[in-house]
């Protein structure tokens, strides 16, 4: 998923998503590179890859982002 990243919305969107998830689901998404992120959705993360930045320069945006893998 690519939620919107405005105002932590990421976040909000991740956790909403998460509830959707079926046992033994998995949850790819894309979020802010930011403190928010970091506390509210590492902790539950598996995978935490940070993408280079700069990665979506050419889409009109310069905002540091991570994948990330929540299993359930």
């Amino acid at each position: 998923m690519n939620p919107p990243f405005d105002h932590g919305a990421d976040v909000a969107h991740i956790k909403h998503a998460l509830h959707f998830l079926k046992r033994d689901g998995v949850l790819v998404a894309l979020c802010a590179n930011g403190p928010r992120q970091h506390a509210e959705l590492r902790p539950l993360a598996e995978t935490w890859e940070e993408i280079p930045d700069g990665s979506f320069v050419e889409q009109g945006t310069n905002v540091r982002v991570v994948l990330l893998t929540v299993r359930r």
